[in-house]
Protein backbone atom coordinates (compact mmCIF):
# COMPACT_ATOMS: atom_id res chain seq x y z
CA UNK A 1 0.00 0.00 0.00
CA UNK A 2 1.52 2.81 -0.81
CA UNK A 3 0.55 6.85 0.33
CA UNK A 4 1.48 10.67 -0.24
CA UNK A 5 1.16 13.50 1.94
CA UNK A 6 -0.99 16.13 0.75
CA UNK A 7 -2.00 19.17 2.33
CA UNK A 8 -1.31 18.25 5.51
CA UNK A 9 -3.37 14.76 4.82
CA UNK A 10 -2.17 10.68 4.03
CA UNK A 11 -3.67 10.27 0.62
CA UNK A 12 -3.44 6.68 -1.06
CA UNK A 13 -1.29 6.85 -3.74
CA UNK A 14 -1.00 4.45 -6.77
CA UNK A 15 3.12 3.46 -7.40
CA UNK A 16 5.29 2.84 -10.22
CA UNK A 17 9.02 1.98 -10.92
CA UNK A 18 9.38 5.12 -12.17
CA UNK A 19 8.28 7.20 -8.92
CA UNK A 20 8.98 6.45 -5.48
CA UNK A 21 6.38 6.92 -2.33
CA UNK A 22 6.39 9.16 0.48
CA UNK A 23 4.98 6.26 2.58
CA UNK A 24 4.63 2.33 2.09
CA UNK A 25 3.74 -0.35 3.80
CA UNK A 26 4.70 -3.36 1.88
CA UNK A 27 5.00 -7.16 3.13
CA UNK A 28 7.94 -9.61 3.21
CA UNK A 29 8.57 -13.24 3.60
CA UNK A 30 11.19 -14.30 6.04
CA UNK A 31 14.46 -15.54 4.46
CA UNK A 32 13.53 -13.89 1.01
CA UNK A 33 14.18 -10.29 0.47
CA UNK A 34 11.59 -7.45 -0.64
CA UNK A 35 11.78 -5.07 -3.10
CA UNK A 36 14.26 -2.82 -2.14
CA UNK A 37 12.44 0.62 -3.43
CA UNK A 38 14.85 3.72 -1.26
CA UNK A 39 17.74 1.57 -3.20
CA UNK A 40 19.55 1.00 0.20
CA UNK A 41 22.94 -0.80 -0.55
CA UNK A 42 22.59 -4.74 -1.06
CA UNK A 43 24.59 -5.79 1.29
CA UNK A 44 23.02 -3.49 4.38
CA UNK A 45 19.47 -4.23 3.01
CA UNK A 46 19.92 -7.94 3.29
CA UNK A 47 21.95 -7.15 6.70
CA UNK A 48 18.80 -5.41 7.85
CA UNK A 49 16.03 -8.54 7.56
CA UNK A 50 18.66 -11.32 8.69
CA UNK A 51 17.91 -10.16 11.96
CA UNK A 52 15.11 -9.95 13.90
CA UNK A 53 16.16 -8.16 17.27
CA UNK A 54 15.56 -4.70 17.95
CA UNK A 55 17.60 -2.27 16.62
CA UNK A 56 18.30 1.60 15.24
CA UNK A 57 21.00 1.98 12.78
CA UNK A 58 22.37 4.94 11.24
CA UNK A 59 23.97 5.78 8.15
CA UNK A 60 25.19 8.97 6.44
CA UNK A 61 21.45 9.82 4.61
CA UNK A 62 18.86 6.96 5.58
CA UNK A 63 17.73 5.34 9.06
CA UNK A 64 17.28 1.18 9.59
CA UNK A 65 14.49 0.89 12.54
CA UNK A 66 14.07 -3.30 13.27
CA UNK A 67 11.21 -3.46 15.92
CA UNK A 68 8.31 -5.76 17.06
CA UNK A 69 4.62 -4.65 17.26
CA UNK A 70 3.28 -6.78 20.11
CA UNK A 71 0.30 -6.03 22.31
CA UNK A 72 1.64 -6.78 26.12
CA UNK A 73 -1.59 -8.61 27.02
CA UNK A 74 -0.82 -11.40 24.59
CA UNK A 75 2.88 -10.86 24.46
CA UNK A 76 3.28 -14.27 22.47
CA UNK A 77 2.00 -12.78 19.22
CA UNK A 78 4.18 -10.33 17.43
CA UNK A 79 4.59 -8.56 13.81
CA UNK A 80 8.25 -7.92 12.94
CA UNK A 81 8.65 -4.19 11.18
CA UNK A 82 11.54 -3.25 8.90
CA UNK A 83 11.54 0.81 8.88
CA UNK A 84 13.64 2.63 6.25
CA UNK A 85 14.00 6.17 6.27
CA UNK A 86 15.91 8.13 3.29
CA UNK A 87 15.00 10.89 0.89
CA UNK A 88 12.17 12.04 3.11
CA UNK A 89 10.70 8.85 2.50
CA UNK A 90 8.99 6.22 4.97
CA UNK A 91 8.62 2.65 3.97
CA UNK A 92 7.97 0.05 6.40
CA UNK A 93 8.08 -3.71 5.53
CA UNK A 94 6.35 -6.14 8.16
CA UNK A 95 5.38 -10.06 8.11
CA UNK A 96 1.90 -8.71 8.66
CA UNK A 97 0.85 -6.00 7.12
CA UNK A 98 -2.53 -6.06 8.04
CA UNK A 99 -2.83 -3.93 11.24
CA UNK A 100 -0.57 -1.12 9.47
CA UNK A 101 -2.82 -0.39 6.89
CA UNK A 102 -5.30 -0.54 8.71
CA UNK A 103 -3.74 2.20 11.08
CA UNK A 104 -2.81 4.17 7.54
CA UNK A 105 -6.05 4.33 6.40
CA UNK A 106 -7.49 5.61 9.25
CA UNK A 107 -4.97 8.48 9.63
CA UNK A 108 -5.71 8.78 5.80
CA UNK A 109 -9.82 9.64 6.50
CA UNK A 110 -9.50 11.36 10.30
CA UNK A 111 -5.95 13.19 10.59
CA UNK A 112 -5.64 16.56 8.57
CA UNK A 113 -2.33 17.17 10.81
CA UNK A 114 0.03 15.25 9.18
CA UNK A 115 3.00 17.44 8.25
CA UNK A 116 6.02 15.37 7.40
CA UNK A 117 6.88 11.51 7.51
CA UNK A 118 8.40 12.09 11.10
CA UNK A 119 5.02 12.92 12.55
CA UNK A 120 3.66 10.10 10.99
CA UNK A 121 6.30 7.69 12.36
CA UNK A 122 5.83 9.55 15.24
CA UNK A 123 2.19 8.57 15.52
CA UNK A 124 3.38 5.29 14.49
CA UNK A 125 5.07 4.41 17.55
CA UNK A 126 2.41 6.12 19.48
CA UNK A 127 -0.08 3.70 18.43
CA UNK A 128 1.97 0.79 19.64
CA UNK A 129 1.73 2.15 23.82
CA UNK A 130 -1.96 3.41 23.61
CA UNK A 131 -3.46 0.60 25.78
CA UNK A 132 -0.58 0.01 27.85
CA UNK A 133 -1.49 1.77 30.72
CA UNK A 134 -4.90 0.62 30.88
CA UNK A 135 -3.34 -3.08 30.52
CA UNK A 136 -1.31 -2.70 33.25
CA UNK A 137 -3.66 -1.62 35.57
CA UNK A 138 -5.27 -4.62 34.74
CA UNK A 139 -1.85 -6.45 35.80
CA UNK A 140 -1.30 -4.49 39.12
CA UNK A 141 -5.53 -5.70 39.71
CA UNK A 142 -4.54 -9.42 39.13
CA UNK A 143 -1.91 -9.26 41.51
CA UNK A 144 -3.44 -7.79 43.96
CA UNK A 145 -5.89 -11.03 43.45
CA UNK A 146 -2.83 -12.96 43.81
CA UNK A 147 -1.59 -10.94 47.48
CA UNK A 148 -5.14 -11.64 48.77
CA UNK A 149 -5.02 -15.54 48.11
CA UNK A 150 -1.39 -15.89 49.64
CA UNK A 151 -3.49 -16.58 52.47
CA UNK A 152 -6.02 -18.50 51.36
CA UNK A 153 -4.40 -20.47 49.02
CA UNK A 154 -0.64 -21.10 50.36
CA UNK A 155 -1.21 -24.81 49.60
CA UNK A 156 -2.37 -24.81 46.24
CA UNK A 157 0.35 -26.45 43.84
CA UNK A 158 -0.58 -24.03 40.96
CA UNK A 159 -0.33 -20.59 43.02
CA UNK A 160 3.86 -20.89 42.22
CA UNK A 161 3.25 -21.49 38.49
CA UNK A 162 0.90 -18.59 38.69
CA UNK A 163 3.16 -16.08 40.08
CA UNK A 164 6.13 -17.49 38.09
CA UNK A 165 4.17 -16.54 34.86
CA UNK A 166 3.11 -13.36 36.18
CA UNK A 167 6.74 -12.78 36.55
CA UNK A 168 7.94 -14.02 33.43
CA UNK A 169 5.34 -11.93 31.16
CA UNK A 170 6.12 -8.64 33.17
CA UNK A 171 9.56 -9.60 32.70
CA UNK A 172 9.32 -9.73 28.79
CA UNK A 173 7.09 -6.39 28.90
CA UNK A 174 10.21 -4.54 30.94
CA UNK A 175 12.34 -5.82 27.76
CA UNK A 176 10.47 -4.43 25.47
CA UNK A 177 9.66 -1.06 26.91
CA UNK A 178 13.43 -1.22 27.28
CA UNK A 179 14.42 -1.83 23.54
CA UNK A 180 11.97 0.78 22.64
CA UNK A 181 13.38 3.30 25.26
CA UNK A 182 16.52 2.51 23.42
CA UNK A 183 15.22 2.63 19.65
CA UNK A 184 13.94 6.48 20.75
CA UNK A 185 17.22 7.85 22.22
CA UNK A 186 18.72 7.19 19.32
CA UNK A 187 16.62 8.71 17.76
CA UNK A 188 16.55 11.85 19.98
CA UNK A 189 20.56 11.49 18.79
CA UNK A 190 19.78 12.35 15.65
CA UNK A 191 23.14 11.58 14.25
CA UNK A 192 22.58 12.31 10.35
CA UNK A 193 20.53 15.41 11.44
CA UNK A 194 17.34 13.62 9.14
CA UNK A 195 15.31 14.42 11.96
CA UNK A 196 13.96 17.90 11.90
CA UNK A 197 13.62 20.04 15.79
CA UNK A 198 9.71 19.48 16.00
CA UNK A 199 9.75 15.55 15.28
CA UNK A 200 12.78 15.68 17.68
CA UNK A 201 10.34 16.91 20.45
CA UNK A 202 7.66 14.76 19.80
CA UNK A 203 9.88 11.88 20.45
CA UNK A 204 11.15 13.22 23.40
CA UNK A 205 7.42 13.12 24.54
CA UNK A 206 7.18 9.55 23.54
CA UNK A 207 10.40 8.73 25.31
CA UNK A 208 8.84 10.18 28.66
CA UNK A 209 5.48 8.72 28.23
CA UNK A 210 6.78 5.23 27.72
CA UNK A 211 9.67 5.82 30.54
CA UNK A 212 6.56 6.04 33.02
CA UNK A 213 5.44 2.92 31.81
CA UNK A 214 9.04 1.15 32.18
CA UNK A 215 8.30 2.78 35.64
CA UNK A 216 4.87 0.66 35.84
CA UNK A 217 6.16 -2.12 35.02
CA UNK A 218 9.28 -1.96 37.47
CA UNK A 219 6.60 -1.21 39.85
CA UNK A 220 4.84 -4.19 39.15
CA UNK A 221 7.75 -6.67 39.37
CA UNK A 222 8.56 -5.46 42.96
CA UNK A 223 5.02 -6.16 43.84
CA UNK A 224 5.28 -9.86 42.48
CA UNK A 225 8.54 -10.15 44.03
CA UNK A 226 7.05 -9.03 47.61
CA UNK A 227 4.08 -11.40 47.07
CA UNK A 228 6.29 -14.15 46.11
CA UNK A 229 8.61 -13.06 49.32
CA UNK A 230 5.16 -13.37 51.22
CA UNK A 231 3.72 -16.64 49.90
CA UNK A 232 7.34 -18.44 50.66
CA UNK A 233 7.03 -17.01 54.29
CA UNK A 234 3.70 -18.33 54.75
CA UNK A 235 4.39 -21.82 53.71
CA UNK A 236 7.45 -21.81 56.51
CA UNK A 237 5.24 -20.93 59.21
CA UNK A 238 3.12 -23.77 57.88
CA UNK A 239 5.77 -26.20 57.90
CA UNK A 240 7.40 -24.69 61.27
CA UNK A 241 3.74 -25.54 62.29
CA UNK A 242 4.02 -28.79 60.85
CA UNK A 243 6.97 -29.34 62.58
CA UNK A 244 6.25 -28.10 66.02
CA UNK A 245 3.36 -30.63 66.30
CA UNK A 246 5.61 -33.68 65.38
CA UNK A 247 8.28 -32.08 67.93
CA UNK A 248 5.34 -32.55 70.29
CA UNK A 249 4.40 -35.91 69.43
CA UNK A 250 7.58 -37.23 69.75
CA UNK A 251 8.00 -35.48 72.80
CA UNK A 252 4.73 -37.49 74.44
CA UNK A 253 6.24 -40.27 72.56
CA UNK A 254 9.89 -40.62 73.70
CA UNK A 255 8.79 -41.21 78.00
CA UNK A 256 6.68 -44.15 76.98
CA UNK A 257 9.60 -45.45 74.49
CA UNK A 258 11.63 -45.26 77.39
CA UNK A 259 9.38 -47.80 79.51
CA UNK A 260 8.27 -49.70 76.77
CA UNK A 261 12.33 -50.53 75.74
CA UNK A 262 13.13 -50.59 79.81
CA UNK A 263 10.54 -53.36 80.33
CA UNK A 264 11.40 -54.98 77.00
CA UNK A 265 14.28 -55.96 78.18
CA UNK A 266 14.88 -60.11 78.55
CA UNK A 267 16.05 -59.81 82.44
CA UNK A 268 14.07 -61.27 85.70
CA UNK A 269 13.01 -57.80 87.10
CA UNK A 270 11.54 -57.98 90.41
CA UNK A 271 8.29 -56.17 88.93
CA UNK A 272 7.41 -59.14 87.04
CA UNK A 273 6.38 -61.15 89.82
CA UNK A 274 4.37 -58.56 91.50
CA UNK A 275 0.42 -58.56 90.31
CA UNK A 276 -0.11 -55.50 89.78
CA UNK A 277 2.61 -54.77 87.92
CA UNK A 278 0.49 -54.21 84.72
CA UNK A 279 -1.56 -51.56 85.83
CA UNK A 280 0.74 -49.89 87.37
CA UNK A 281 2.59 -49.61 84.10
CA UNK A 282 -0.17 -48.01 82.29
CA UNK A 283 -1.52 -45.64 85.09
CA UNK A 284 2.64 -44.63 84.91
CA UNK A 285 2.56 -43.91 81.12
CA UNK A 286 -0.76 -42.10 81.33
CA UNK A 287 0.76 -39.78 83.93
CA UNK A 288 3.65 -39.52 82.14
CA UNK A 289 1.53 -38.32 78.94
CA UNK A 290 -0.41 -36.26 80.89
CA UNK A 291 2.76 -34.62 82.44
CA UNK A 292 3.99 -34.39 79.14
CA UNK A 293 1.20 -32.33 77.66
CA UNK A 294 0.65 -30.16 81.12
CA UNK A 295 4.54 -28.92 80.40
CA UNK A 296 4.13 -28.37 76.82
CA UNK A 297 0.63 -26.37 76.73
CA UNK A 298 2.22 -24.22 79.83
CA UNK A 299 4.74 -23.31 77.32
CA UNK A 300 2.56 -22.66 74.64
CA UNK A 301 4.03 -25.29 72.41
CA UNK A 302 0.35 -25.78 71.04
Amino acid sequence: MFYNIENNKLIQAKYSDSDTPEVAVLPFVHDSLPQNILNIPVPVFADAFSRKTFRFESFENFIIICMQIIHIEHYFESTIVYIFIKDNRLILYASNTEDIISFFNKLNTTDNTLSSIYEILYRFFTLQINDDLKHLEGFEKTINKLEEEVFINCDDTSFTKRIINTRKHLMWIKQYYEQFLNILNDIEANENNLFDRASIKQFKILYAKIERLYAKTMNLLEYVSEIRSAYQAQMDISLNNIMKVLTVISAVILPLNLIAAWYGMNFNMPEYSYKYSYPVVIVLSIIVVIACIAYLKKHKWF
